[in-house]
């Protein structure tokens, strides 16, 4: 019974979610962005004014991103 409330307790500390990689992801140049990264993008002000870390998805920056806006030519989706 132990092993069962310990696995609905922390279920993404057991296996499968163990074993996939974790790390920052790379994205390759020429995918589109879905509009949830542009509007959470649009909320750093008040994330900072409540004393919040914004949004700043690191996978992104170097292909997408620019000075927490998306880069012009990005194709936003959805």
């Amino acid at each position: 019974m132990k092993s069962i409330v310990f696995c609905a307790a922390r279920p993404l500390a057991q296996p499968p979610w163990t074993l996939l990689p974790t790390g920052q992801r790379t994205f390759p140049p020429g995918l589109a962005v879905h509009r949830s990264v542009m509007e959470r993008l649009v909320g750093a002000d008040r994330l900072r004014a409540a004393k919040l870390a914004p949004y700043n998805p690191e996978s992104l920056a170097v292909s997408y991103l620019s000075t927490g806006r998306i880069k012009d030519g990005v194709r936003v989706i959805g």
